[in-house]
């Protein structure tokens, strides 16, 4: 018999997860081995491509547009697609051992990490990844519901995701119809009567996590303009310390950005992102419900190891550092809150449904009907006369739970 890893014998490897981590293990496999290695992938979920299709913003296609790399892998001989397939639940490690010769965890984190303060499980409160998997139609949460009836959302975190979140939040519907963004997702935001959207950071503006092009994009959108106060585009001594030395072109284009955006007049516009640095959240507070939030100040100290750390400021210095923002009502009160109203000018006049949208997103749905009726149609015809349609064209060849129980025949010759 060939030694494993040769066409006559392949290496045959099942690789649990379908995003892209992934695809890039199978690829670097048949670019190893060619023909002398077999890939079966197996999704939880009936699609492929992890965050690039759920993950990823729905108005950032090009960045989407990475999928044809994994769509050249997935049309091998060699690679197998399984999808609606559970790890765990459809099938163990013991029976991929049985067919396999090796297992590849391709997987991400499948719990949020909490902020650990009082009220954060108050009715109104979302991590991120729910309501990020919300707008992008992901199946697993298209059912979840947001309240979007305040007039100010909160923000916790300065990274990409964050700058998705705020940017989605702030977007004219006529910005999203264009965008792959799901069409309950669209409706919901079209209704929504958010005007302000307030963006926290720990730390300072010269640590945010998000890149200059995020940042950017944000001063250019249609209806929405970025506040940043003077005191949150300062750059503090420790931070000054450690920019003369790091060589961060990101941190320094940031800070350009964030300074620029601080010194421009307030535009008007419908619906304003401002952005507080050296500011966490303390406790959410309300009656069955988000109804304030409760800021704290923070200052930056240096960690033994050299590193920048934020550490909320003492009440016994003589400064309480601390704001309660409410989100039903633009007014705050506090040092944030003050910092939030030299900011900002007359509120503008509530966004109803509708606004901005002319009725596209139920234009959209009607013409996403039709094509569906049109293939369902095509595929009908083609069973009538006899002609199968290749599944697999896309991304690979799909089989359901049922090729998995079969068992006998899961992972074996294609």
């Amino acid at each position: 018999m060939s030694a494993v890893g040769t066409p006559e014998n392949p290496l045959r490897v099942a690789v649990i997860g379908s995003g892209p981590s992934g695809f890039y293990a199978a690829e670097h496999l048949f670019k190893t081995l060619g023909a002398g290695v077999r890939v079966d992938m197996i999704e939880r979920l009936p699609t492929p491509y992890g965050l690039v299709r759920g993950g990823v913003a729905p108005d950032h296609p090009k960045i989407k547009s990475v999928t044809k790399v994994y769509e050249k892998t997935a049309l091998r001989p060699e690679f197998g697609f399984y999808g609606n397939v559970e790890f765990g639940k459809d099938v163990t490690l013991e029976d991929l051992k049985r067919h396999y010769h090796a297992v590849i965890f391709a997987v991400g984190a499948q719990t949020d990490k909490s902020l650990g303060i009082p009220g954060e499980a108050l009715a109104g409160s979302h991590a991120a990844t729910e309501f990020v998997a919300w707008y992008n139609g992901h199946p697993d949460y298209r059912d979840r519901t947001f309240d979007l009836s305040a007039k100010r959302a909160i923000v916790v975190g300065v990274g990409n995701v964050a700058m998705d979140v705020a940017r989605i939040l702030a977007r004219t519907c006529g910005e999203l119809t264009s965008s792959d963004i799901a069409d309950y997702a669209l409706d919901a935001l079209d209704a929504s009567q958010v005007q302000e959207i307030i963006v926290l950071g720990r730390r300072g503006p010269a640590q945010a996590a998000f890149t200059p092009a995020e940042l950017k994009e944000l001063g250019e959108m249609a209806d929405a303009e970025v506040i940043v106060a003077p005191e949150d585009a300062a750059v503090d001594a420790l931070s000054s310390e450690w920019l003369a030395t790091a060589n961060d072109r990101d941190a320094e284009k940031n800070l350009a950005l964030l300074k620029a955006y601080s010194e421009q007049p307030v535009q008007g516009k419908t619906r304003r992102i401002i952005f507080k640095f050296l500011a966490s959240p303390l406790e959410i507070k309300g009656d069955g419900r988000v109804e304030s939030v409760v800021i704290g100040r923070n200052v930056l100290v240096k960690r033994e190891d050299g590193s920048l750390a934020a550490e909320g400021l003492r009440r016994d210095r003589g400064n309480p550092g601390r704001a309660d923002l409410p989100l039903g009502g633009l007014p705050g009160r506090g040092a944030a809150g003050s910092a939030v109203r030299r900011a900002r000018r007359d509120d503008p006049q509530p966004r109803g449904a509708g606004a901005g949208c002319g009725g596209r997103a139920a234009g959209r749905r009607a013409v996403r009907s039709r094509v569906d009726q049109a293939r369902a149609e095509r595929d009908h015809r083609d069973e009538q006369a006899g002609l199968g349609r290749d599944g697999g064209a896309a991304a690979g060849r799909y089989a359901g739970r049922g090729a998995v129980d079969a068992g006998a025949g899961f992972g074996r010759n294609h």
